[in-house]
């Protein structure tokens, strides 16, 4: 069985090098763990936009529509951020805490308290608007976020996780791009590995 009718050239060779080297890559995306392994502790771009496009589709496939998206600094900020692309470009709010040890208990301390709308677009607290975590494990994020909307005069709140924990107090999540059993350690997202993300955690 012949491929090509005449002698490939070297750039019919090259096209098909690449295509081969880019059906591998997609295949990647979806044989690709999200638990932590000898190999990578990482997970991919590609793997994380993978999980943000199948949230996305679900949103759209429910034909729902969301007024804003709400997460908290610093990487919930880059997952709100690619959402929002693939659902019109909505607009985005970041919160953001700190996380102390109380009592053996980790609990997140927000430094807002309420959230302040310019009267322009005060129409948004009448709609939907999306609550999303990273990760949810063990839950206490969002239900912070939660209150802080709620008392800032929003009630259409509806909750998402990049990756949920099967073991999360979140038990009203919506959407979620992944769910996992929390006896499994989790790959970190591709950007906790540079450099710069790392300064502004310590």
């Amino acid at each position: 069985m012949k491929f090509f009718n005449n002698k490939p050239d070297i750039y019919t060779i090259l096209c098909s090098i690449l295509l081969i080297i880019e059906i591998l890559h997609y295949l990647r995306v979806w044989i690709e763990p999200i638990t932590a392994n000898r190999i990578s502790k990482y997970m991919s771009w590609r793997k994380f936009d993978h999980l943000i496009q199948k949230m996305a589709k679900e949103i759209k496939k429910d034909n729902k529509q969301y007024g804003m998206i709400v997460s908290v600094g610093r990487g919930g900020a880059i997952c709100a951020g690619c959402l929002s692309s693939y659902l019109n470009s909505i607009p985005i709010l970041v919160l953001d805490r700190e996380y102390i040890i109380e009592n053996g208990t980790r609990k997140a301390i927000f430094y807002e308290s309420g959230v302040t709308i310019n009267s322009n677009y005060s129409h948004l607290k009448n709609k939907n608007v999306l609550l999303l975590s990273q990760q949810s494990d063990p839950g206490i994020t969002l239900k912070e976020i939660e209150k802080i909307m709620t008392n800032s005069g929003f009630t259409n709140l509806e909750k998402c996780a990049v990756l949920k924990s099967d073991k999360t107090a979140d038990s009203d999540i919506i959407y979620c791009g992944k769910k996992y059993s929390s006896d499994k350690k989790c790959k970190k997202y591709p950007w906790e590995k540079h450099k710069g993300y790392k300064d502004i955690m310590i």
